[in-house]
């Protein structure tokens, strides 16, 4: 889906159901271990773009009254053109400003669920959206937040693309990495800075899990489907990456045909990681 969301000099794609399934199959489900569905009445889903995971949950627990809320407007009207009458039923959808109050009134839900491909918010503004979150669930509901992060990959060109962006982004302010305190990796920084912003806001019972998630690899298509969305969402920031004097231009028209050719290539192979933080209201 050609489709992009443009937030603050930011702009993502919006990945199709399969591609999603497949990042969510590395946690072996649609929820970590740390929530029970059985408990679940009211929940609330927060994305960009993530057009698999409500639908999903819906259709699989029908008892389950799920709200689902985009902060990009082509995800939406893909969310309606894309659901049978069925789901739909079954389901609420609108559009959302992650930056403003979430339009429901305080201890609703029992379970707040967060997805994100990409930089998100700025550091300083995630406790507004975390004290969002928190009033909206009811006491000991829990919240999950879901990030996926790209890792190594075979190709040279798809790496260098990969750190130009981060590059872009930490200048910007929107890295975990250039929060003070960091410096154990990418994938752990993630996790360790969730969990903090997380307590900071009187959540208890915050932890963190890593899957692996395969990203290539000549007999896994969709896998290889979800590095080719990256790579998608990687271009997309060419404009952010030559503001921020990180390559010029016909380099970075370069390294994205070269990194074309790689993922076509029968040796390409890529991995990353999701990251799955979960809380509970106290």
């Amino acid at each position: 889906m050609d489709r992009t969301h443009a937030g603050e000099q930011l702009s993502y794609s919006i990945p199709e159901p399969e591609e999603l399934q497949h990042l969510y199959r590395a946690q072996h489900g649609l929820l970590p271990p740390e929530i029970d569905v059985r408990r679940l009445k009211r929940v609330l889903h927060l994305s960009y773009g993530d057009l698999a995971w409500a639908p999903a949950l819906a259709r699989a627990h029908p008892s389950i009254s799920v709200v689902a809320l985009f902060a990009s407007p082509q995800a939406l009207a893909a969310c309606w053109q894309q659901l049978d009458l069925a789901t739909l039923r079954r389901l609420s959808i609108a559009e959302i400003d992650l930056g403003g109050a979430i339009p429901f009134s305080a201890d609703f839900f029992d379970l707040v669920h967060l997805f994100l491909m990409g930089p998100l918010l700025h550091p300083a503004a995630w406790p507004a959206l975390l004290h969002e979150c928190r009033r909206v669930l009811r006491p000991r509901g829990q919240i999950n937040i879901v990030a996926v992060l790209i890792g190594p990959s075979s190709s040279a060109a798809y790496q260098s693309l990969r750190s130009l962006a981060a590059a872009a982004w930490q200048a910007l302010g929107y890295s975990f990495a250039s929060v003070e305190g960091g410096g154990g990796g990418l994938f752990v920084d993630c996790g360790v800075h969730l969990c903090h912003l997380l307590r900071q806001q009187g959540f208890g019972q915050v932890r963190y899990r890593l899957y692996p998630v395969d990203l290539g690899g000549w007999n896994n298509p969709t896998g290889r489907a979800c590095s080719r969305r990256l790579l998608q969402d990687l271009a997309l920031q060419k404009a952010l990456v030559l503001a921020q004097g990180g390559c010029d231009e016909v380099t970075y028209a370069m390294l994205l045909t070269e990194a074309e050719r790689d993922l076509d290539a029968e040796a390409f192979c890529a991995s990353g990681a999701l990251i799955s933080v979960t809380a509970r209201k106290r």
